[in-house]
């Protein structure tokens, strides 16, 4: 199997667009794994990804197609498809071809559009979770393009060398050890995160299901905060990567349990945790943007000389095969 910054695409869930995107009656263009895509949102809220170009005489249904009602409408010659994909009607009152769209899966969840991707076609083969974000009264939303190995963010998470080095984030240790389950794994790590001369314990979880979604829950004991970041990461084109980040933050009520924010804060609460989620977003951004320009440049070495302190990116990595076709 070729490991390149060209590898192959991955199999899994991977995002077209963020929730927020898809107003009803909204058509947008998007790419995954070297294809266009539309995406678009019925006016009952239904959410349709197919391919780009209609069945009739191939127009491109992102570039003036419409939405009326559950149907989407070709710009071309007013064919219209039901929310099934089939074709229900023409432009000129005539019996509609017996003909439909190409509907990829798709699946709405947690601020994001996915859809599924498998090089030999096959149907979905998990779902996504819906994660709870009633704790969270915030979210801010980016979105990053660079040149990359579609491992490159996941693994990020794993190499705890880099902590220190890239975002002064001193003594990253696991505290549960890099776990995984079919196409999900977790690990938490630990560290303390350097301000000036000052530095302040945290613990950060990261829970992966497959390449595509990424959730990292961080717990600040001492500032009792939690932050959230969302991660859905896509291959767009050979090398070429999109990442989609949702960003979020809560105060806690200093329970024991460092994996569960409260979920109904007090009004003052969620005042105080949406300025800081707003606070929050340049520190963020200065962190994945000193990532980005690494992956950029770097390249994937599928043999590479670790040392110890690497943290567990030889077990990263084996999880991670399973979603590239075999050759």
């Amino acid at each position: 199997m070729s490991m390149t910054p060209q590898a192959p695409f991955p199999d899994g869930w991977f995002a077209v667009a963020f929730s927020s995107d898809l107003r009803p009656g909204r058509v947008r263009r998007s790419r995954i794994a070297g294809s266009e895509v539309v995406v678009y949102r019925t006016r009952s809220g239904l959410v349709r990804v197919t391919d780009p170009h209609c069945p009739h005489l191939g127009a491109h249904l992102g570039h003036g197609g419409r939405v009326e009602g559950e149907r989407l409408v070709c710009p071309f010659h007013g064919f219209a498809f039901d929310a099934d994909g089939t074709c229900v009607a023409t432009g000129y009152g005539t019996r509609p071809p017996r003909t439909a769209l190409r509907l990829r899966h798709s699946q709405e969840a947690n601020g994001f559009v996915f859809v599924w991707q498998h090089h030999a076609g096959l149907p979905p083969q998990w779902e996504l979770p819906c994660l709870s974000d009633n704790a969270y009264p915030d979210t801010v939303e980016t979105s990053h393009c660079f040149r990359g190995h579609p491992d490159d963010p996941g693994e990020n998470s794993v190499d705890l060398g880099h902590f220190a080095q890239v975002h002064r984030i001193t003594g990253a240790r696991p505290v549960h050890a890099l776990t995984t389950d079919l196409h999900r794994a977790e690990l938490t790590v630990s560290g303390r995160k350097t301000f000036g001369r000052h530095g302040i314990g945290a613990e950060i979880s990261y829970c992966y299901w497959g390449l595509g979604f990424t959730a990292i829950d961080t717990h600040i004991p001492r500032l009792r905060i939690r932050g959230r970041v969302l991660n859905a990461v896509t291959v767009t084109s050979p090398g070429q990567l999109q990442m989609r980040t949702r960003i979020s933050t809560a105060l806690d009520s200093g329970r024991a349990d460092s994996r569960r924010a409260p979920t109904n804060a007090p009004l003052w609460d969620r005042l105080l945790a949406t300025v800081l989620t707003r606070a929050g977003q340049p520190q963020y951004l200065r962190d994945i943007r000193q990532d980005i320009r690494i992956w950029h440049h770097k390249s994937y070495l599928e043999r590479p000389r670790l040392a110890e302190g690497d943290g567990p990116i030889t077990a990263w990595r084996r999880w991670t095969r399973q979603f590239y076709p075999t050759t």
